[in-house]
């Protein structure tokens, strides 16, 4: 997928589990912040980090904008492989989230919303790819198997035009669900 499809896959994923984090993460803590801004809260983490697993990639956005971190990534991680790997941002969502009592006690709902939405971004970008082709190694490092749900060709305006299109579809119907 291109930078585009996945900047509108950040927003579409962030509206629809804004609301799972909202029933979930917001009744466990009690939150009292308006659901208006724990949804923006959660979409605007969600299209921040939607590209960073393209780091590994040598013309990706991200990478053009963070050339020597891109560099490093590239040389230990090689593409597509950790920086598409579900268990690395399973164990540093859970590391972060983890790491709450350290943030000042005005700051832990928001923190936790910000990590909970950067999350949905990098589940958003990794479903995207394993809708192509080429796939994401989904149980690496301990398997190098590729996993693909549909095989799309990216790069043809047809599949990244319909993608696209599904995906504002979705968000306008997540919109309008959105109580206020």
């Amino acid at each position: 997928m291109n930078k585009y499809a996945h900047l509108v896959g950040g927003f579409t994923f962030g509206l629809l589990f804004s609301n799972i984090v909202l029933e979930k993460v917001a009744t466990m803590t009690g939150s009292e912040m308006p659901i208006i801004a724990v949804t923006a809260i959660v979409v605007v983490s969600s299209i921040g980090a939607c590209l960073i697993p393209d780091i590994d990639h040598r013309s990706s956005s991200i990478s053009k904008k963070h050339p020597i971190i891109s560099k490093v990534v590239r040389v230990f991680a090689g593409h597509r492989e950790l920086t598409h790997a579900p268990l690395l941002y399973i164990i540093l969502g859970s590391l972060l989230l983890g790491l709450t009592s350290q943030v000042p006690l005005a700051l832990h709902e928001i923190y936790t919303y910000v990590v909970i939405g950067c999350f949905i971004g990098i589940l958003s970008h990794l479903t995207l790819d394993a809708m192509t082709k080429s796939g994401i190694h989904i149980l690496y490092p301990f398997s190098k198997m590729r996993f693909n749900i549909l095989r799309l060709q990216t790069g043809k305006f047809i599949c990244d035009g319909l993608a696209m299109i599904v995906m504002l579809l979705v968000s306008f119907f997540s919109i309008m669900s959105i109580p206020i």
